[in-house]
């Protein structure tokens, strides 16, 4: 049978704690490792079972297919929830996933729990999770504001894990960012790539399965949402369809933000001066610790956040308008650009500066062939297997 064996727990001499576990399939094996930096964290403070190992290796698993038997406990909500999520997955990429059947030395029953008021949010520096923090440490969420008091940021996600300096330049923007709304800040190093998973698929359950290393002290486990409920792609790795299977009796996942664009997202982040300061959105250029000003990506920033009044990001270089609208409109920027537009219809400003009327030219001249180009630093490592199908929420006529 394929298994999934956990090792003991060790503390490092930086004061960090490895934590590891070995899945076992066939002739194969994948050691998964996860360092966490916590101030005050030991070892019996973390979760070090079957509720973080299942969601780590998910993902493979399905690639797989067949019975697993994890040594540890596993909670028996998370186990149901687990099997929701494969369910759903494996009929809608059918191609790419194939059913697994879960067992535990211990399925621990936790009818009984209840959910820690407390929250931790997933934090990469960018607009999303920048918005997440901003909106719920100022408690800006109404009836959704959540007790957010840690944020974690994970080495070797966006940031490989052989990339140090850029990881340490990044972290310390994304610390003084976390520290600046009065929250703890964590890291977590994982070797997570190293299955060589689809990671734009599988990079949910990666945050989710090292937000779970906290479920003792925090009932929510929250990331900022990268998409719309109006427009999203599925399948993909974080949606509001499948995330929530992955919650349990005494943790919510919690998909943030998905009623809002990168517009109104940016309106929100315009009043957080450190925000401002150290968003970091940029994944194509040279130094992924810093904003390039080159990619449609920190362009299209530049123009969300001049839409909401912030004429010059001190976070991306500054360009001249005709370096700023000198990028291939695509699908992708033309559907972050019409709401730019839409928001200004409403928030006028004026007199209406000369951006304003070459951005109309921009998305008047349509979308454009795309060119061959340089592949992306995520599209070089991991390549798409199957095509996002995006879906559209259709509304009935009054």
């Amino acid at each position: 049978m394929n298994t999934i064996s956990l090792s003991p727990a060790t503390v490092l001499p930086d004061g960090g704690i490895k934590l590891s576990a070995t899945l076992s399939y066939g002739f194969h094996s994948e050691k998964q490792y996860l360092i966490v930096q916590a101030k005050d964290k030991k070892p019996q403070q973390l979760t070090h079972s079957g509720d973080v190992w299942s969601i780590i290796f998910l993902h493979k698993m399905m690639e797989v297919g067949g019975q697993f038997h994890i040594k540890s406990t596993l909670s028996k909500s998370l186990w149901r929830g687990i099997d929701r999520y494969v369910k759903a997955w494996c009929q809608t990429n059918p191609d790419q996933y194939r059913d697994i059947e879960l067992t535990a030395d211990e399925l621990v029953d936790d009818s009984d729990s209840t959910v820690k008021q407390k929250a931790i949010s997933c934090f990469s520096g960018g607009l999303d999770a920048c918005f997440t923090a901003y909106r719920h440490a100022k408690a800006l969420a109404g009836p959704q504001s959540l007790p957010l008091k840690a944020c974690l940021m994970l080495h070797g996600a966006d940031i490989r894990k052989d990339y140090v300096d850029e990881w340490r330049a990044a972290s310390a923007d994304a610390r003084s960012m976390v520290e600046d709304l009065g929250l703890d800040f964590y890291t977590i190093e994982t070797n997570f790539r190293d299955m060589h998973c689809d990671y734009g698929m599988a990079y949910f359950s990666m945050l989710v399965g090292c937000m779970r290393v906290f479920e003792k002290d925090f009932g929510y486990l929250m990331l900022g949402n990268d998409g719309m409920f109006t427009s999203f792609l599925y399948p993909h790795g974080s949606n509001p369809v499948t995330n929530h299977f992955l919650s349990s009796a005494a943790n919510e996942i919690v998909t943030d933000g998905a009623e809002f664009g990168r517009i109104q997202k940016a309106a929100l982040v315009s009043k957080w001066e450190k925000g401002l300061e150290k968003l970091r959105v940029c994944w194509q250029g040279d130094n992924l610790s810093s904003n390039c000003g080159k990619c449609a990506k920190c362009k299209r920033t530049i123009i969300n956040f001049k839409a909401v009044g912030i004429d010059a990001l001190p976070c991306i270089p500054a360009l001249t308008e005709e370096e700023l609208f000198d990028f291939e409109l695509t699908q992708v920027e033309q559907k972050e650009m019409l709401p730019v537009l839409e928001y200004l219809e409403h928030h006028p400003i004026t007199p209406t500066p000369s951006w304003v009327q070459k951005l109309k030219n921009k998305l008047s001249a349509g979308i454009q062939e795309s060119k061959p180009r340089k592949r992306g630093f995520f599209a070089r490592l991991f390549r798409r297997r199957k095509k996002q199908t995006p879906v559209n929420i259709v509304r009935p006529n009054n």
